[in-house]
């Protein structure tokens, strides 16, 4: 049945589809869940049951559940399919594991951070003398 596969000759039984997958009636191995989607539980029976990636996670092919993205990355749109999520927080700005915007959280007045991908405040640099850096 939709939802089991067997992968050896001359058995009766079926085995229930396994999570990050699905499988189709008659189906002799799981087809693993796109990347850019996860299967969150077993038995999906279409490819169409695997949920869509949501904001600030990933998800590679045949995914049980999403990833976040790794602090100083973003991912402001669904259905990332690697670890690199949408790309790196921007500069002035830092970003916590699972950000959904590149510019999740500015460095104070006063402190500044040429580098794309940071991840926490302490990338963040106080302006020298002389200088001024507002809340970007």
């Amino acid at each position: 049945p939709a939802g089991e596969f067997q992968d050896e000759s001359r058995k009766s039984g079926c085995i229930n589809c396994p999570q990050g997958s699905w499988c189709s009636t008659g189906a002799t191995v799981p087809i693993l869940c796109l990347a850019g989607s996860y299967g969150p539980q077993g038995g999906l029976v279409h490819k169409g049951q695997c949920l869509p990636c949501p904001i600030g996670r990933f998800c590679v092919r045949g995914a049980k559940e999403p990833s976040l993205c790794a602090a100083g990355r973003y991912g402001d749109v669904p259905n990332q399919t690697s670890a690199q999520c949408v790309g790196p927080c921007a500069a002035g700005h830092w970003c916590k594991v699972g950000s959904t915007s590149a510019t999740a959280a500015a460095c104070k007045a006063g402190e500044f951070n040429p580098s794309q991908g940071a991840t926490s405040a302490a990338s963040c640099q106080r302006c020298s003398v002389g200088s001024f850096a507002g809340q970007a």
